[in-house]
């Protein structure tokens, strides 16, 4: 599971370049700065918290949080607190997860996350048990290891299970419900701090949309004592993210493979920025017209045949780009004109979402 770093979705597409974000904001919205195709709901961008751990607001029904105060050591793991109601039933879904996860099925997985036992399983004992964990002063931080929930999981594969409840605005759309699962799966769990092979995914069903994007990486990566999760080499797949014109129930978007950059700093309010692009590697665009295999170096996009450049008003100065056969489309990062090396360098479409 991950926590309040946000296993979450989305982005910004243009056509001419037009900022895809509108309210509820950009945790609900599933593009950054792209544009070109209709875009759907997003994986939140960049996570912003407080360090140590403060809690990601959300309109939500169920919200996820991260213990606001030094936990107490914690018990031996056989003596840590299990969830009251962890059924048969319910381990029998982590361990589908789990198998699916070692099995590198990321199409399954994007099926478990977003079946109804997911807002089930949460609702009815993760909740309630991470509420009595943070009563007693205990990590609240837990993972699944194949036999019992334990805030230090040995050396065995190890789940952690988010789920959250976005509520629409009562005005704009009434009754309307997004939900969010985020899942990381560490196939040691006990070397999650040093770095190993394993899953970042994100997905869930948007405002109004018929069928559930996912985000998925596979690959090296590792977890930070703030729980945020850095990714090293692997490949990241977008599914359902950002157009809504493909006839398949879930297809495949995007796809970046190789090294990923991981930043983390702080703004001038003290607030955590985190950033993660495709820094070498491949960067391939999938559509209905044909695909795009785009090469990136030293987090700069490489100009090929499939990317047309659109000049700005002044000599020397770019509006965005459109990447052919599908018509997707980036700009700069504040949408501005710029110039070359600032259009091609880690633009959003190179933005890795969890």
């Amino acid at each position: 599971m991950i926590i309040d770093r946000e296993f979450s979705s989305p982005g910004e597409e243009f056509s001419p370049p037009v900022p895809e974000f509108a309210p509820p904001g950009r945790e609900h919205n599933r593009s950054d700065r792209e544009f070109g195709q209709p875009a759907g709901m997003a994986v939140p961008p960049k996570k912003r918290r407080r360090v140590p751990g403060l809690v990601f607001a959300a309109a939500a029904a169920v919200t996820v949080t991260v213990a606001l105060s030094i936990p107490a050591p914690a018990p031996a793991a056989a003596e840590f607190p299990q969830p009251e109601n962890f059924t048969a039933e319910y381990r029998a879904y982590l361990d589908d997860i789990i198998e699916a996860c070692g099995a590198e099925d990321d199409l399954t997985i994007c099926q478990l996350a977003t079946s109804p036992m997911a807002g089930e399983f949460w609702t009815e004992c993760m909740e309630p048990y991470r509420q009595a964990l943070r009563q007693e002063n205990l990590p609240d931080e837990v993972y699944y290891d194949g036999s019992a929930m334990t805030p230090e999981p040995g050396g065995v594969p190890a789940l952690n299970f988010f789920y959250r409840i976005f509520q629409g605005d009562p005005v704009t759309t009434p009754y309307q419900l997004s939900y969010h699962t985020m899942i990381t799966y560490f196939q040691r769990g006990s070397q999650r701090r040093e770095g190993t092979w394993g899953i970042g995914y994100s997905g869930g069903l948007s405002f109004g949309a018929d069928t559930p994007f996912s985000n998925i990486y596979m690959g090296e990566l590792s977890q930070s004592d703030d729980y945020y999760i850095f990714l090293g080499q692997g490949e990241y797949r977008q599914y359902n993210n950002m157009r809504n014109d493909t006839p398949e129930q879930f297809h495949l978007e995007r796809s970046l493979t190789g090294m990923f950059s991981n930043t983390l700093e702080q703004d001038e309010q003290g607030w955590d920025t985190f950033e993660q692009y495709l820094e070498n590697g491949t960067w391939t665009e999938y559509s209905l017209e044909g695909n795009a295999e785009i090469e990136v170096v030293d987090g700069s996009i490489v100009l090929n045949d499939h990317i047309e450049l659109h000049p700005g008003s002044k000599p020397g100065l770019y509006s965005y780009a459109t990447v052919w056969p599908s018509g997707l489309g980036f700009a700069s990062k504040d949408g501005q004109p710029c110039t070359l090396d600032e259009l091609l360098y880690h633009p959003d479409c190179l933005r890795v979402y969890l």
